[in-house]
């Protein structure tokens, strides 16, 4: 061979050498832009199967979504303007008035008389909040509510401060009615009690999970201060039909939907824009720069794939019988950890915790009270308890309510003194209508349950 033969080979060797890297280089570059391709049009058919189904994808849509009165007159300009007059308690006083009708290690148990400091206390909180009281009152008359949000805004309006001033004005409600019933004044514990339950209701239409959380919350405060009441005080058979038809009436099966639906919405501008959300609202961002690479590599559009996936997991989860709901949630949330582990925006957004059916707590509550009434309504009617629920049906009930954690008929027992109907509670063990007692947070299981004794 030449010595210009061995050159030329010499050198179309180096340049084979050279392709290699180059090749190399050339499919990472283009892997990473298929992937980036089909992570975002992945995402971008997600957001349209959203809106096929008929829920908002824009912030715009979302404000739209949650609709002003049409009447004129808005019960949420009433609960605010209550709140402006509220006259809040220290801090000791604050406890000591939420054991009353809280929840809890801490609570009263439901026969254990008030202790004269405490009732005092109570008085003078019920009295000092007087207008508060009867602004509290025209709101829970008004069907229609909105509360002043701008979700085009963003997530920085996602922590809703008037959250915190419908509980306190259905907290401020139920002591009323506790109050009124501790004084044997069945008139004013039942008007209060309807107002408790149409101040909770003035969160039904927002669409945001954790407003549909304290509808939900509220709810179970009202029916924790109608125990206290009957086991007080003894209403007529017109105020229990009264208080029935709002029992009835205040589960709305669409709540959990409307706000896993707006939650949905409002989170993917984190997602779609993760360089423009404020540090402030999610925990431990890094520089806008990395998030505009982690952007421009698809790696966001990827996550909020797994976003889509899980709240549509949730919404179709919330469409299910209600003694299914439990389970399917919590499978969901299983997987949703999981997909967490291997995520950075979504970690942050919900910070490893899945959701809970809080309406099926709420429903159980609300059936057991329901069902509660009528056994007084019938003991009113008869002068005896029944020895069945099925006695109820067909003059009281035209059937036996439904446990909506097992599908089974709500249990009944008579007790001495009273009476107790009960559902099983997440655990889906009868417990015999045993009530978590005070003082105790871990432990034993126990039952959702509405005991009226005297």
């Amino acid at each position: 061979m030449s010595p210009a033969t061995e050159t030329t080979t010499k050198r179309r060797r180096r340049i084979r050498l050279w392709h290699v890297p180059v090749v190399v280089v050339v499919v990472l570059v283009a892997a990473v832009l298929g992937l980036r391709w089909h992570w975002k049009r992945g995402f971008r058919k997600r957001i349209a199967a959203v809106a096929a189904a008929g829920y908002p994808v824009t912030l715009e849509e979302l404000d739209a979504w949650y609709e002003a009165p049409q009447s004129g007159e808005n019960a949420a300009d009433w609960v605010l303007a209550a709140a402006s007059y509220l006259k809040k308690p220290s801090d000791e006083e604050h406890q000591a008035l939420w054991r009353i009708v809280g929840s809890g290690g801490n609570r009263l148990g439901r026969r254990e008389p008030i202790d004269e400091d405490t009732k005092a206390l109570l008085v003078a909180h019920v009295r000092d909040n007087a207008k508060a009281l009867e602004l509290l009152g025209r709101a829970a008359g008004i069907e229609e509510s909105r509360y002043p949000v701008r979700y085009s805004d963003g997530l920085r309006d996602a922590f809703l401060p008037h959250l915190t001033e419908v509980q306190e004005g259905c907290l401020l409600l139920c002591l009323k009615a506790v109050l009124c019933g501790e004084t044997g004044d069945g008139g004013g514990a039942t008007r209060a009690l309807e107002s408790a339950f149409g101040v909770a209701g003035t969160l039904g239409r927002e669409p945001m999970y954790v407003s549909q959380v304290v509808c939900n919350w509220c709810k179970v405060r009202a029916v924790a201060a109608l125990a206290r009441v009957l086991c007080v005080t003894e209403l007529t058979a017109e105020q229990l039909e009264r208080l029935g038809t709002v029992l009835d009436e205040a589960y709305d099966p669409d709540g959990m939907v409307r706000g896993l639906a707006g939650m949905q919405c409002l989170c993917l501008e984190v997602f779609e824009r993760p360089e423009s959300v404020d540090p402030d609202l999610l925990r431990d961002l890094p520089a806008p720069v990395l998030l505009d690479a982690y952007c421009a590599l698809g790696l966001a559009a990827r996550e909020g794939i797994l976003f889509l996936t899980m709240t549509r997991a949730y919404i179709e989860a919330s469409r299910l019988p209600m003694s299914e709901r439990d389970e399917a949630f919590e499978a969901i949330g299983e997987r949703a950890r999981a997909c967490q582990k291997r995520c950075f925006l979504l970690a942050r957004l919900w910070g490893g915790d899945g959701l809970r059916p809080f309406d099926v707590t709420c429903l159980a509550h609300l059936r057991t009270a329901a069902t509660a009434l009528v056994v007084e309504r019938y003991r009113l009617g008869t002068g005896q308890l029944p020895e069945s629920l099925a006695e109820l049906v067909p003059d009281y009930l035209e059937s036996i309510p439904v446990d909506p954690f097992d599908g089974a008929a709500l249990r009944y027992k008579r007790l001495e003194g009273g009476f107790v109907v009960y559902s099983v509670g997440e655990d889906g063990v009868d417990d015999g209508g045993k009530e978590r007692p005070p003082g105790e947070e871990e432990g034993e299981t126990y039952d959702i349950a509405f005991a009226v004794l005297r």
